[in-house]
Formats: structure tokens, sequence, C-alpha cells
């Protein structure tokens, strides 16, 4: 295409003595720097990078006032940056492309980049946000961290006092059943001797000569210590089923104890992992806000260029009527505005009104820069000439 417009200059400007070789040179820069595949990119990564920063799912952002406007305001980039695109479709479809047309333009792409420049602020302020939640619940983390340790440690005494007081416990009991059947064969044995010594009572209170000797005497004595110690096994036996059950009621103590202490554990391990879920959200927020502002730097390049295009243009002061220039522009463009609906539907989401909307605009550019482009390429170069030599 380059080519093609420095053949028409040579053809129709050179054998000009009036133009001077200055204005010459100046025209043929203006017109490659025009035509140069990063320029006439430069709308077209412009509107692509307001649909990729404005409509990322909004789930992965807290639903706040500020959010709600910073979507908002990306949003508007991206219509300003299609206000832009439709201007200039209808200037092209007109051939009238005017210094008022250019100052609206660049007034469009210039707002277009103070949001991108606003928004990179907001995402930085987001960021900063972000990072002060994910050290608040790094905190809690090691606090919860320190309680379950504390926790733990208390669980593992109060486990070990458990283990010793069980052993105990089992040992009670096996003296205590083991007392229990010497009681109880001892208790038919005490029914005996409670015969013999109310006989042997008989027969002292009786007075009978059998009575004197030394063994019935004897007898009587062994019979009273033997049942005073069966009485006094009676009262052992009954304290230490006592004492069983005593350490039956500590050990369920310590149970509890231990039961609620492993809840208290299993509860702040739910919280560690939720505390550790919010922070994987963090991080994938952090990591989506620094995409965005690398994406915001890469584009704030193009867009930048695109103006410094515009404040030259603008600068002639003259109407100006570039179809050469402004068909270059559609040949790389009308390919973007082709998949821009395939593209910006699924990121809009359920908002299908402002899906329309968007929709038909790009429809209205595509059908207009088709439009354009088939008038200008189906022109002589004579009239493209004459379109060019209107334009000095």
């Amino acid at each position: 295409m380059a080519d093609r417009v420095d053949g028409m200059f040579s053809t129709v400007y050179c054998s000009q003595a009036r133009s001077s070789f200055l204005q010459k040179s100046v025209i043929c820069w203006t017109l490659r720097f025009v035509m140069n595949p990063m320029m006439l990119r430069s709308f077209a990564v412009l509107i692509i990078a307001g649909t990729f920063v404005c409509f990322c799912d909004p789930t992965l952002a807290p639903v706040t006032v500020e959010s709600r406007s910073f979507r908002g305001m990306v949003r508007e980039t991206f219509l300003t940056g299609v206000g832009a695109l439709e201007n200039l479709a209808e200037s092209l479809l007109s051939a009238n492309i005017t210094g008022r047309i250019y100052r609206r333009i660049q007034s469009h792409i210039g707002e277009a980049h103070t949001n991108l420049r606003k928004a990179e602020g907001m995402a930085l302020n987001k960021e900063t946000e972000l990072r002060a939640q994910r050290a608040t619940l790094m905190t809690e983390l090691r606090r919860l961290a320190e309680q379950q340790h504390a926790l733990q440690l208390q669980v593992n005494g109060t486990s070990t006092e458990l283990d010793i007081l069980r052993d105990l416990r089992n040992r009670s009991r096996i003296e205590l059943q083991r007392g229990k059947q010497n009681l109880e064969y001892s208790k038919a044995d005490l029914e005996k001797m409670k015969k013999e010594k109310a006989a042997l009572e008989a027969d002292r209170d009786k007075g009978k000569g059998i009575f004197a000797s030394t063994s019935k005497v004897v007898g009587l004595s062994m019979i009273t210590a033997s049942l005073e110690a069966l009485e006094l096994a009676q009262k052992k036996a009954d304290e230490a089923n006592r004492s069983v059950h005593a350490q039956v009621a500590t050990i369920d103590t310590y149970s509890a104890k231990v039961k609620s202490c492993k809840t208290k554990i299993r509860d702040i391990q739910v919280n560690i992992s939720n505390i550790q879920g919010k922070m994987n959200t963090i991080e994938a927020k952090i990591a989506q806000e620094n995409n965005f502002l690398k994406k915001l730097t890469d584009f704030q390049l193009p867009v930048g260029q695109c103006r410094a295009f515009l404040s030259v243009m603008v600068g002639k002061n003259r109407t100006e009527n570039v179809r050469a220039t402004l068909s270059a522009m559609v040949d790389v463009l009308l390919p973007t505005f082709a998949d821009m609906t395939h593209f910006v539907s699924p990121l809009i989401g359920n908002n299908d009104q402002f899906k329309k909307i968007l929709s038909s605009r790009l429809g209205v550019i595509t059908e207009k820069m088709n439009q354009a482009n088939g008038q200008f390429k189906n022109m002589s170069l004579s009239t493209q000439a004459d379109d060019i030599r209107d334009f000095l």
C-alpha cells in the first residue's frame, strides 16, 4: 500500500514545480507513518484492551461501590473506543475526513487513554488492599496455629494422665473382684462361726462344765477375732468399691476434657482450611490484578502512538480526504471487528442489553467499513490521485 501511494505521488506531484520538496517529503513521511502496521493496529488494540479489562468474571472481585464504578469506568473506556471507530467508519464512508472529525476522534482516544491510566491506579490500589487482606489472614492463621499447638499439648498431657488412671482403675477392679470373691467364701464360714459362737455362748451362760475346757474358750476367742476380721474386710471392700467408682468418675471427666479439646482442634482446623481457601482466592485475585496491570502497560504504548498520530493530523487544520490511508486502516481493522462479537460475547455474561448494544454498534461499524472498502477498491488510480490532490 505504501508503494502504491509513493507511485501516485511520483506520477501526480513530481512534475509540479510549485510543490516544494520539503512539502512532499513531509506528506510522504506522514502517510508512511500512518500506514505503519503498528499504527494501523492501535485502534484495534484499544478496543481489545477495553474489552479484556472490562468484562472479566465479576465473581472474582468483591461487589463494592468501588469495584462497580471500576468496571463501569473501564466499560465506558471500551465504548469511547467504539465511538472513535464509529466516527472513523462514518468518515471513511462519506470520504469527508475533516479536522473536526479528527479532533472528535482524538478526544475519544484521549479519554480512553486517561481512563486506562485511572484503571491502572485503581488496579494498584486494589492490589494493595488485597495484599493487606492477605497479611491480616496470615496473622489470624498464625494465631490459630499457636492455639492448635497449645490445645494439642493439653490433649497429649491429659491423654497420658487418662492412661494412668485407666491402668489404676483396671488394677483396682481386679483387686476388688478378688476381694469380693474372698468375701463370698468367708461369708459361709462366717455363718457357721456365728452358729458355733452362739452355741458356745449358750453353754457359757448355762455354766456347763464342758465350757470350762480351754479349747472351747480359745475357739470362742478365735471366732470372735475372725468375725471382726471379716467385718473389717467388708469395710475395706466397700471402700475399694467407692474408690473404683470415684476413679471412673475422674476418668469420665478427663475423657470429656480430651473430647472437648479434640473438638476445638477440629474447629480450628476447619477455620485454618477456610482461611487457606480465602488466601488462595486472594492470591488468584492478586495474580489477576498483576496480569491486568501488565496488559494495561502493554496497551498504553499503542494508544499513545495513536494520540500522537491524531495530533499530527489535527495540526494541519484543513479538510483531509485520504482514502488510501483509511483503506489501509480498513484492511487491518476489519478482520478484527469481524471477530469482535465472538470475542466479546462470552466475556459480557448475562448483560443481554449491553451485549445487544455492543453487537449492533460493531455490526454497523463492520458494515460501513465493508462499504467504504468496497467503494475505494472500485475506484481508479486517477480518482485516488485526485482525492490525494484534494487532500493537499
